[in-house]
């Protein structure tokens, strides 16, 4: 289909004027279709010495691709990634690398998705093997219907993303790629909420000395300025580096963001107005606003974002008195108002 309609499209100017020439790009469309066919196949083992068998395809990317794949007698799938181009080679080291000290430092928290084994030499593709989880992504959820989508409770959600955050900058671990593509949802009963993982430790940074500099100071080479750039710092783009923790911190906030109005669009400059106008509480609002912030009155790390987010969801044990109002939710909006504006 779409190489037919390639063959019969009208290229037009930006006032919608037709021109008179044809595009003819049937071939083109016919090679990236080709690189878009997985290489593995469903039914085969995941190399040649492995009993796990493949089940489902998940997905690719720039890396290679993803399936899903079981093994007798054993309860649990696993996620199995694939480098399927040989120039990923390094790449594949390097997240191997990331996700072992991630793996040391932080354990098995329950909010980080957990690396299981990797295989440099594996035939025919070498891969690393992580938990499945059965939720897909939250990008995935966004991008749903509204009808189709399942229930999320965005605050139980985002307090286990922050939770799982704040324990890898509490290790001195940047992940620097934090958007929704990279966090996944499992379920353990599908009538309970799901748990969210944070994944893709491939471009975080891990070693002690050089995090710590990197945290207490911005960074002076853009050369080490990395992400997607949708979820990037406004500082990124300039040249005066970027903090890591804040660019953790700034990516939660966009994510956060796309969540509550179910679309992947980078906040407007008056997204408080238009959080507001969907009924979003002030509470969240003021977080979100604090998120995003320039870096001088953004959260310095995930550590501040949980202290406040804690703070501001904590629930108070006393009773409004009969004939009177609950005054409470106001004084907190107020203040919240009156400290970051500080």
């Amino acid at each position: 289909m779409l190489i037919n309609l390639s063959r019969n499209a009208r290229v037009h100017t930006t006032n919608g004027t037709k021109l008179s020439s044809i595009v003819r790009c049937g071939a083109l469309i016919e090679q990236l279709l080709d690189n878009f066919e997985p290489k593995r196949r469903r039914g085969e083992p995941v190399a040649s010495s492995n009993t796990w068998i493949l089940e489902q395809f998940l997905g690719m990317g720039g890396f290679g691709e993803v399936w899903r794949a079981t093994k007798s007698l054993y309860p649990k799938s696993r996620a199995f990634k694939f480098f399927t181009d040989p120039a990923n080679q390094d790449w594949l080291k390097q997240e191997g690398r990331a996700l072992a000290a991630v793996k040391e430092e932080l354990g098995d928290h329950p909010n980080i998705i957990q690396y299981i084994d990797i295989e440099p030499d594996a035939k025919p593709f070498p891969y690393l093997a992580l938990d499945f989880a059965n939720g897909g992504t939250l990008e995935d959820w966004i991008m749903q219907p509204a009808s189709e989508q399942p229930e999320l409770d965005v605050s139980k959600l985002m307090a286990g993303i922050i939770d799982g955050l704040c324990e890898a900058h509490q290790a001195n671990i940047f992940h620097r790629d934090i958007k929704p593509a990279n966090i996944l949802l499992h379920y353990e009963d599908e009538s309970e909420q799901p748990t969210p993982l944070i994944a893709d430790f491939g471009l975080s940074r891990a070693d002690p000395v050089m995090s710590q500099k990197f945290a207490s100071s911005s960074v002076s080479s853009r050369q080490l300025i990395v992400g997607t750039h949708l979820y990037l710092p406004p500082e990124a783009s300039g040249y005066g580096g970027v903090n890591f923790a804040q660019q953790d911190v700034f990516a939660l906030g966009v994510t956060w963001y796309q969540v509550l109005i179910c679309q992947l669009e980078r906040p407007p400059y008056d997204f408080p107005v238009k959080l507001k106008e969907l009924g979003i509480d002030s509470r969240t609002v003021n977080l979100l606003s604090r998120c995003l912030a320039q870096p001088s009155r953004r959260f310095r790390t995930a550590m501040d974002l949980k202290d406040a987010f804690e703070n501001e969801n904590a629930d108070t044990d006393w009773n409004v008195p009969a004939g009177c109002f609950d005054v409470g939710p106001l004084a907190k909006a107020m203040f919240g108002r009156v400290l970051t504006s500080l």
